[in-house]
């Protein structure tokens, strides 16, 4: 992404991790501002750290009749 401010070519999709626990808003922004797309990696922290029993994402699936997974 530095390189598309030294005038050199830039990515147009960048992977990164990105779930409930690291939102990386900074690189966002920067991505933002670049017309750089974002696609998450791990968008569920592969089910560490609990976040498959996160309430917010419990609620989710129990509204739609699913299982956060």
């Amino acid at each position: 992404m530095i390189s598309a401010a030294m005038g050199r070519s830039c990515p147009h999709i960048n992977r990164l991790e990105r779930h409930l626990y690291c939102q990386r808003k900074e690189e966002l922004s920067l991505m933002k501002e670049l017309k750089v797309q974002p696609e998450a990696w791990a968008p569920f922290a592969e089910g560490l750290k609990g976040m498959l029993t996160e309430p917010v994402l419990m609620k989710i699936a129990q509204k739609r009749g699913k299982t956060p997974s």
